[in-house]
């Protein structure tokens, strides 16, 4: 995945219960998925994909 900088720039911030948090993007999600190349971690690759097809218009 990288550094904690490209962490931090493959996240998005959100408001929660009135608190400012970061979140990893489903880009840098993937590449860390992909990256940790362990079986559970590919499984969530087709969950990923599902996400981006309901997001896309």
């Amino acid at each position: 995945m990288g550094s904690f900088d490209d962490v931090v720039k493959g996240s998005e911030e959100f408001q929660l219960y009135g608190s400012a948090v970061r979140i990893l993007g489903l880009d840098a999600l993937e590449r860390a998925k992909r990256a940790a190349g362990r079986a559970k971690d590919l499984l969530d690759l087709g969950e990923i994909a599902a996400i981006r097809a309901r997001r896309s218009p």
